[in-house]
């Protein structure tokens, strides 16, 4: 219960923050989510390779085997907040009012004299 109330609040604070700095807040919180995700489906993973498939059949020797390793999550989590934030912080969106300097400005083509015409 701890988690998702850790998720909800830290989720909230990304949003915040983007939308304070004129950026979509919903991206940020779909990056901060799905590396969440990510990190706990590599860890079951992990956990079924180390322990074998036979031991989490059984839900009292799942919840044995797991228990110890719910503090890392939880730690994962702040560690991950604090990452994507941190790179929320220093992403600057570009400023339409600046000129782009990789590109030169463009020289005026030469016109041709039509001054016959008239």
């Amino acid at each position: 219960m701890i988690e998702l109330l850790l998720i909800v609040l830290c989720c909230w604070q990304l949003y915040k923050l983007a939308e304070h700095r004129q950026l979509s807040g919903w991206k940020w919180i779909g990056r901060f989510i799905s590396g969440y995700f990510l990190f706990g489906i590599a860890l079951s993973f992990w956990l079924i390779f180390e322990y074998g498939t036979e031991t989490m059949k059984n839900f009292d020797t799942a919840k044995e085997k797991l228990t110890p390793w719910l503090p890392y999550t939880l730690l994962f989590l702040v560690v991950w907040f604090v990452f994507i934030r941190s790179r929320l912080m220093k992403y600057e969106q570009p400023n339409d009012d600046q000129t782009d300097d990789n590109y030169p400005a463009p020289e005026p083509e030469n016109k041709k004299d039509l001054s016959y015409f008239r």
